[in-house]
């Protein structure tokens, strides 16, 4: 079980550092606010299956 939940949890850490990076280069804004509702799409979608 922890292995099929480690690897989603990397993928979400490596895009999560990868839209980091890009605001903090300072691209678009648009990209600064996708990239937070992505996070708390996930967020949300991480606690729903800790909640299961």
């Amino acid at each position: 079980m922890s292995s099929k939940l480690l690897i989603p949890l990397l993928a979400v850490i490596a895009i999560a550092l990868i839209a980091f990076g890009a605001v903090t280069i300072g691209l678009a804004p648009a990209i600064t606010m996708v990239a937070l509702a992505s996070m708390l799409i996930v967020f949300v979608f991480l606690v729903r299956v800790s909640m299961l």
